[in-house]
């Protein structure tokens, strides 16, 4: 399972999902100890090479607060998907991992992961979808929708998705995925909402805007975002709807970790905003800002998250 050499790398950037080992040393007395344990810490990602520093100065953050446990090295995993990732978990070759509710659901579910703690992101415990549409449309509300076509962001999204799909599917709409509108609207039944994947915020408003969609789905930070969402075209649009709102992101481990190790990541993790050392750590890895153990309420939400995404 040791990548090493670079023609191996490129392979794997190219396969998709890939590791990168990295040892921290540990040195006792002049001699370097004997190689240890390895952690590995993942994310779907399709950068990798923009995401690998991040994820390694978390890593080795993590593995040098881990010695008792007898880590010393770390390996950084990159997969491409979220049904990939959960492999990865249900294998054994994944440690630690943070997602959004809609990913870390499908980890739990398909790959067996543990959901640890509550990771802020940016300062923000809980997050949103917004629903919009143009101000001239005769959409005013989440009411009588059979008939128009929805843009939704990607299919592993959980704020520009998986939640406005939910509010949807709960309002009794029956939805069916059409080609992209390229050239205008498609035609959609009108006893159903036609829906198809923009993979990009900018062009998922443009779509809105140029009426190729009726209504888009964005997560709460991106409708404030100028460059996703520009004055220019947020002036002719309106919100219609929110979904619910959820964890940020979640924190989660392999079930093969033992109860030590996890209560050590805990401890770890909880205070890691209070450092320089450690805010440090944290300040590029997905933009986390701190961690909070998961609370009844909460427990409930990521639960019923779970059974949302097997149906």
């Amino acid at each position: 399972m040791k990548y090493f050499s670079s023609l191996i790398f490129m392979l794997s950037l190219l396969a998709g999902s890939f590791f990168v080992s990295t040892a921290v040393p540990v040195f006792a007395g002049s001699n370097i100890a004997a190689p240890g344990r390895t952690l590995y810490i993942g994310r779907v990602s399709n950068s990798p090479r923009k995401d690998y520093i991040p994820m390694k100065l978390m890593g080795n953050f993590l593995v040098s607060r881990l010695k008792q446990h007898g880590y010393t090295q770390l390996e950084v995993v990159f997969a491409k998907n979220n049904a990939e990732m959960a492999e990865l978990f249900k294998k054994g070759e994944l440690d630690i991992a943070s997602e959004t509710i809609y990913g870390a659901s499908i980890f739990m579910n398909d790959g067996g992961a543990v959901p640890l703690l509550i990771e802020k992101r940016d300062g923000m415990l809980t997050y949103f979808g917004i629903l919009f549409a143009r101000k001239d449309s005769s959409i005013k509300n989440l009411e009588g929708l059979e008939g128009a076509y929805i843009a939704f962001e990607d299919a592993g999204s959980t704020s520009g998705y998986f939640l406005p799909r939910n509010l949807f599917l709960s309002k009794g709409y029956k939805l069916e995925e059409m080609e992209a509108p390229l050239r205008g609207k498609p035609n959609v039944p009108n006893d159903l909402l036609g829906y198809g994947f923009a993979e990009d915020e900018l062009k998922l408003v443009t779509w809105v805007f140029n009426g190729y969609a009726d209504i888009g789905c964005l997560g709460m930070k991106d409708w404030n975002n100028e460059k996703r969402v520009p004055s220019k075209m947020k002036k002719d649009l309106a919100i219609i709807g929110r979904t619910e709102e959820v964890p940020r992101s979640i924190l989660l481990v392999g079930r093969h970790l033992s109860t030590e190790v996890r209560a050590s990541l805990v401890e770890i993790l909880l205070t890691v905003d209070q450092t320089e050392q450690g805010r440090k750590a944290v300040s590029g890895y997905r933009g986390a800002t701190g961690y909070i153990r998961i609370d009844k309420s909460t427990d409930e939400i990521i639960n019923r998250m779970r059974y949302l995404s097997g149906n």
